[in-house]
């Protein structure tokens, strides 16, 4: 079981109805910048942007495996 779990303390957080819409709101606003770069950049370059950027994120990530 895994340590939360087990965790009396532990809550289960849920957004409300106003976080819910807020969320897609913001999910909206972000996929039109996406788009927005996109059109500006053409298909090939904003992958390539999309890629190099994950990459980079994930050369950031502190390694959550060392919590355990």
């Amino acid at each position: 079981m895994s340590k939360i779990l087990a965790d009396r303390r532990a809550k289960l957080i849920v957004p409300t109805e106003r976080g819910r819409q807020r969320m897609r709101l913001g999910d909206e606003i972000i996929a039109d910048i996406e788009h927005r770069h996109e059109a500006r950049l053409g298909n090939t370059a904003y992958t390539k942007f999309i890629q190099a950027l994950r990459l980079i994120t994930a050369i950031q990530a502190p390694d959550s495996d060392d919590d355990d």
